[in-house]
């Protein structure tokens, strides 16, 4: 199994660092490449298995280090509550919104993600963003974050501040 799942994350890093040359700095799916990157290790420790699905066209106005830091900690708590499983990273965007999704085929203490999951809503909320969460015991868990996808400076140029 982890032969396996070694050779198809060694094929897909290939096609990752192909698609990150379209990226630029703003690019969803090359910060979301880096998130991931940076777990690899710890994910496949546990037979994890981690896929970005965002695509290449979508990109992040709002506060990339908001939203780094809460999406660092949403990947954490699936990855510490997962074990042979995949975590799949997509994501949708529509007029200025921007959903974000993780989802885990297989979690074995949803409750613990979920207690911890109230904990970082005060945090979403300050940003004007929504968290949900939908799991199925001990099997699939998928986390949304919705937000304005806006930067301070385009609010303000177009008279929203």
């Amino acid at each position: 199994m982890k032969t396996v799942l070694n050779q198809l994350n060694q094929y897909l890093g290939k096609i990752l660092l192909h698609r990150s040359s379209y990226s630029d700095g703003n690019s969803l799916y090359k910060i979301i490449s880096g998130l991931l990157h940076s777990r690899k290790q710890e994910a496949l420790k546990q037979n994890i298995f981690l896929i970005n699905a965002i695509p290449p066209h979508i990109r992040l106005h709002a506060d990339q280090d908001k939203f780094f830091m809460i999406l660092e900690k949403l990947v954490s708590l699936v990855l510490q509550y997962g074990r042979e499983t995949q975590v799949i990273v997509y994501a949708r965007s529509y007029d200025d919104n921007l959903i974000v999704n993780i989802k885990s085929t297989k979690t074995y203490n949803s409750y613990a993600i979920h207690y911890q999951f109230d904990e970082l809503q005060s945090l979403v909320k300050s940003l004007g963003s929504v968290l949900e969460m939908k799991s199925v015991r001990n099997s699939e868990t998928t986390i949304s974050l919705r937000f304005f996808n806006k930067s301070s400076n385009d609010l303000f140029l177009n008279g929203w501040a």
